[in-house]
């Protein structure tokens, strides 16, 4: 039995920058969300082309996002706002906006099968490209 979690979240991404006061410029954010709300605080201090929409990202599986990521907003439950994660060189703060607990039955035959056979196509099209390339290079075209 396979467990998937998908979580619905709202982000807002904040530029990295040498004089930036992350402490401060997080507690105007949690001011501002407590007083506007999350979707319009977005808007107003995100720089992420989501900040238009409210920060919106939809719904993302657990497997799909960073360790980092998800060590920070694990425990977090419906509603709750995670501290700011440092991406890259900038920082990204989430709420969770929803979550889902998808439980599947999962045949590991099944799934080993169809991994082999991915892996045993991908090295096929490799050696195909390969001997592609031998006989390109081999052949002479001569004109008359």
């Amino acid at each position: 039995m396979l467990t998937i979690i998908n979580g619905n979240h709202i982000t807002i991404l904040i530029r990295n920058s040498k004089n930036l006061k992350l402490e401060d410029v997080y507690l105007e954010i949690l001011k501002s969300i407590k007083d506007v709300g999350f979707a319009t605080t977005a808007n107003i201090f995100s720089i992420s082309d989501t900040a238009k929409i409210g920060g919106k990202i939809g719904w993302v599986k657990e497997t799909s996002l960073s360790k980092q990521i998800l060590k920070s907003i694990i425990n977090l439950k419906k509603g709750q706002i995670s501290k700011p994660i440092k991406i890259n060189e900038n920082y990204i703060i989430l709420e969770i906006d929803d979550v889902k607990i998808n439980k599947k039955k999962i045949d590991k035959k099944k799934l080993l099968s169809n991994r082999i056979s991915y892996i045993k196509n991908q090295q096929l099209e490799n050696f195909s490209l390969a001997y592609f390339g031998k006989v390109k290079q081999s052949i002479q075209i001569n004109e008359l």
